[in-house]
């Protein structure tokens, strides 16, 4: 799984229960209810090939102050405990790309601008 998918997989999994915190890394596999939600989503996780993108992308969530680690004030930064920020909860209901993701700055891009010249692409 890219990067970018396992990210967005994390944040809708966040938001949705962005009431309270939850058990992310608890172990040395993928969380069984992500994993769950995953398959509902219609995306197929390997519990134990896509862990070291899972934490890759968790944790480069948690640079950009979307994602973080802890549940309760007298928690706050332990893991396993994680949610999401409220910013991370503006950013997710705006359905815009995630900031600093080239990748998906580029791609919404190229899907709002059809017939962009290579010149600009190349810019870009």
């Amino acid at each position: 799984m890219k990067q970018s998918e396992m990210k967005k997989l994390i944040m809708g999994y966040l938001y949705e229960k962005r009431e309270f915190s939850t058990q992310f890394f608890n172990s040395n596999n993928l969380p069984e209810n992500f994993i769950k939600y995953a398959e509902l989503k219609e995306m197929s996780l390997d519990s134990r090939g896509d862990e070291k993108i899972f934490r890759e992308s968790f944790w480069d969530l948690a640079s950009q102050g979307l994602v973080v680690p802890g549940s309760t004030p007298g928690n706050s930064g332990m893991l396993p405990w994680v949610s999401i920020t409220e910013y991370g909860i503006k950013t997710y209901e705006s359905g815009n790309q995630f900031p600093y993701d080239p990748e998906g700055f580029l791609n919404d891009i190229y899907n709002k601008v059809k017939n962009i010249d290579s010149i600009i692409k190349l810019y870009l």
